[in-house]
């Protein structure tokens, strides 16, 4: 795992190695034009991806503190001692996914920043408190009260506009999902020696009503036109993580958990199975959202009515399957740490994987506009949808 606290994001790196001065009388006064011109494009380039980066990861930081301030207030309400239902827990969960995406918005001038420039303006003024209503974005009435205690406690920072384009988003956040791709990959082969599972894609409404439920596609040019970023024909990715084709499936969920749905849906997560497993079997290896790697039993996939489902059908041509997560296919896995393998139970594998999940940092959330124009295109043969360009 690397260190993402000390790296060595500040260092310039030249291509024609490193520039060494052997004593006082060196200059570089007679070094060709050519290459002056282009030591100083390559600083330039540099310089700036420094800058980029540094303001990134304030923004960042800040940002996240204040979602935590933020979740631990609400999760006191929605899910307190007497409240601690599978159904409030994930409503807890969808306004927590709701409060990041605001918090994380880059730019102001868009109505999905009004938490953002709410925090904003409430950190210049000379209010001591301010009532944050967190539950207009799904529907529920719930305020937490935001101190100026809180946003010193969270080191928070007053930004607007953050000014960085896609290109410099993922030249920060490649490295994230190279992370993620590593460790779905060891978790995997842990579980199924050959590499090959079932990754099931899951919807999570933003509606605790729905929960998460899995959004099989119909065989039809409607359907094929909903939902371009899941795939289609089964609605779930055959993954074999031995292969070049298995390592850009994982590389491409690994970009969709950062991705934030609209209108009635909010996120991605990802339900991996044995291969040979069936879609209703109930059994599972392990849960994948953006916030962790979740055990048997914490998937929140309620069962809808015919009329629900009936209506989704008919508005969006995919049908609305619950996906249940109530047993494992194996009682202990086998992965390989520090060069040998052992033997462990299944839960405490997947709590160490969790832990090491939570240890990669976040990147920004993707909006439908990256995930269309710059990540998509890169894996179109991996959704097996025929009307999709692009």
């Amino acid at each position: 795992m690397k260190n993402y606290e000390n790296s060595d994001i500040n260092i310039l790196k030249f291509p024609t190695g490193p520039l060494v001065g052997a004593g006082p009388g060196i200059s570089f006064g007679s070094a060709q034009l050519s290459f002056r011109q282009d030591l100083k494009s390559n600083f330039l380039i540099q310089y700036k991806e420094i800058v980029e980066k540094n303001k990134y990861s304030s923004f960042i930081s800040s940002q996240r503190s204040i979602l935590e301030i933020l979740a631990d207030k609400a999760y006191e309400i929605l899910v307190n001692p007497t409240k601690n239902t599978a159904k409030n827990k994930y409503t807890f969960e969808v306004v927590k996914r709701e409060t990041e995406r605001q918090l994380l918005t880059l730019q102001l001038v868009s109505a999905s920043a009004s938490l953002r420039t709410e925090i904003n303006t409430f950190a210049m003024s000379h209010e001591s408190s301010k009532k944050i209503d967190l539950g207009t974005m799904i529907g529920i009435p719930l305020a937490v009260e935001l101190t100026q205690d809180d946003l010193i406690n969270a080191d928070f920072i007053y930004m607007t506009d953050i000014d960085i384009d896609y290109t410099g988003k993922d030249r920060i956040s490649s490295p994230i999902i190279q992370d993620r791709v590593e460790l779905l990959t060891k978790a995997i082969q842990a579980f199924h020696s050959d590499g090959r599972v079932k990754i099931i894609p899951m919807v999570d409404f933003t509606d605790s009503l729905l929960g998460t439920q899995f959004l099989q596609p119909r065989a039809t040019k409607s359907s094929l036109h909903k939902f371009k970023q899941l795939p289609k024909g089964t609605g779930y990715f055959e993954v074999d993580v031995q292969t070049t084709s298995g390592r850009r499936t994982l590389e491409y969920i690994s970009y969709l958990l950062n991705y934030h749905m609209s209108n009635s849906f909010s996120t991605i997560s990802f339900l991996v199975k044995s291969a040979n497993g069936e879609l209703s079997d109930g059994k599972g290896d392990f849960f994948i959202t953006r916030d962790g790697i979740f055990e048997a039993g914490e998937i929140y996939s309620p069962r809808l009515s015919a009329q629900v489902e009936r209506s989704f059908a008919d508005d969006y041509m995919t049908d609305l399957i619950q996906m249940r997560f109530d047993d494992y296919y194996v009682s202990t896995v086998q992965p390989t740490i520090l060069g040998e393998i052992i033997e462990i139970k299944t839960e405490e594998y997947i709590n160490i994987i969790n832990d090491v999940w939570n240890l990669i940092p976040k990147s920004l959330i993707i909006y439908d506009n990256d995930l269309s124009k710059y990540i998509r295109p890169k894996y179109l043969d991996l959704l097996n949808n025929p009307y999709l360009t692009n």
